[in-house]
């Protein structure tokens, strides 16, 4: 993840904000637009945060699947099994 995401989420929730409280349409709504919007922000900081490194996961994941794809590309009864069942 880059370094900045928090600030980009938080100037996106920012602008999408303003933007709901721009509109004139009714007052409730893009008052509680405008709330969920910067409610965004908190929840990206505090309750989204993955309790792992998905890029550690997608390299660990990416190692096992070239290593099952150099197994089955050795055997072409049990690769064409597999491609069956996909």
């Amino acid at each position: 993840m880059r370094d900045d995401l928090e600030d980009l989420i938080f100037r996106t929730c920012t602008l999408m904000g303003f933007f709901y409280l721009s509109q004139r349409a009714d007052a409730r709504p893009v008052e509680l637009g405008f709330q969920e919007t910067m409610n965004n922000v908190h929840i990206a900081r505090y309750v989204a945060p993955p309790e792992h490194d998905p890029f550690l996961w997608y390299l660990e994941f990416r190692e096992k699947w070239e290593k099952t794809m150099g197994f089955l590309s050795g055997d072409e009864v049990l690769a064409r099994e597999m491609a069956e069942r996909l």
